[in-house]
């Protein structure tokens, strides 16, 4: 059912009749661009969906296109958003609420956007990396929140590190691209974390796991019953398949079911208090949910746009402080 996942209408963009964008090639030729799909969702919104992984030089330009049209058509009355699928994000529309979708993909979206500042920026990474030049970190971060990563963690850090360096000193520029080269790293991290916490406590049996992702509520839940059947599906998808939807989100979610929640529900909502009540969890959510809700805001979304490098710095040294706890906690190096 469509609107089971929050989709009220869909068609491909095909045919005489299909939408068709101009932009600008890398060679200065001028072209068209055929998103894949339109989308309609529940809230009114109209998407421009392309599904597509990346197969040419072009795809950057392409997303600028596309965004640039549905900020225009957008204008006129209806709300229009681009949405760029990745890989990832296919394996995980399967079964899931569109809106989480968009949300999941808007980061590589937002990669692909400000790519060419990012390409501005590689000489100055491989400069640093061939020449091992160890400049002075931050004040916002120290050596020893970089000691605890594992080998890929840290280069992930070192990379944002490096980004944020070049565009803090390019007055009135977003730092959003800063941070992406740690949202992949967060997320696997959450994940890992899940899995660890979790993983042991998931039933042997198909029929034992079915009944133990199936939420029951005693009482009177403190959220909406769709909220725990949602969580229940994703903790199911996540465990059993891999495919679950913003690890971090997630996470945060059963981090702050076991601490805050009084309700009693059942099933795997009890193993999510046997597994996230542990000394130092309070600390963990609350750095978890700072970063989480500035993802969202500053670079999924960007709502605002994050241009005062003293406030970028310091977000940016929360990010690699929790990528360290969420390891360490894990048990992943």
């Amino acid at each position: 059912d469509l609107a089971d996942n929050g989709v009220a209408a869909f068609a491909k963009n095909s045919g005489p009749q299909s939408l068709r964008i101009d932009y600008v090639k890398a060679n200065g030729q001028l072209s068209t661009y055929t998103p894949d799909f339109f989308v309609r969702g529940e809230d009114g919104v109209m998407y421009l969906v392309e599904t597509k992984g990346r197969e040419d030089t072009d795809v950057s330009r392409k997303a600028r296109a596309a965004v640039a049209w549905c900020e225009a058509a957008s204008k006129v009355g209806v709300k229009w958003q681009y949405v760029y699928v990745t890989e990832n994000g296919m394996h995980a529309m399967s079964g899931g609420d569109f809106s989480h979708l968009v949300r999941a993909c808007a980061p590589a979206l937002q990669t692909l956007i400000h790519e060419k500042e990012i390409q501005e920026a590689a000489p100055l990474f491989a400069e640093a990396i061939a020449k091992e030049v160890k400049a002075a970190l931050p004040a916002f971060v120290n050596q020893a929140a970089l000691d605890v990563l594992s080998e890929a963690d840290r280069k992930a850090a070192e990379e944002s590190l490096l980004m944020f360096e070049f565009l803090s000193k390019r007055e009135g520029v977003n730092l959003a691209p800063a941070f992406t080269s740690l949202l992949g790293a967060i997320d696997n991290a959450a994940k890992a974390m899940i899995a660890s916490k979790l993983g042991p406590l998931v039933p042997g049996l198909p029929a034992d796991q079915r009944t133990w992702f199936e939420p029951y509520a005693q009482g009177t839940p403190a959220r909406p019953a769709e909220w725990y059947k949602r969580t229940a599906q994703n903790l199911k998808k996540t465990l059993l398949f891999q495919s679950g939807l913003m690890p971090m989100g997630l996470l945060r979610d059963c981090m702050d079911y076991a601490l805050n929640d009084k309700a009693k529900i059942g099933g795997i909502f009890d193993s999510l208090k046997q597994a996230f009540l542990y000394t130092g969890s309070r600390k963990v959510l609350e750095e978890l949910t700072a970063v989480y809700d500035f993802r969202n805001k500053h670079v999924a979304h960007q709502e605002s746009p994050m241009t005062d490098a003293k406030v970028g710095g310091l977000a940016l040294g929360r990010w690699i402080r929790l990528l360290g706890m969420l390891s360490n906690t894990s048990g992943v190096k």
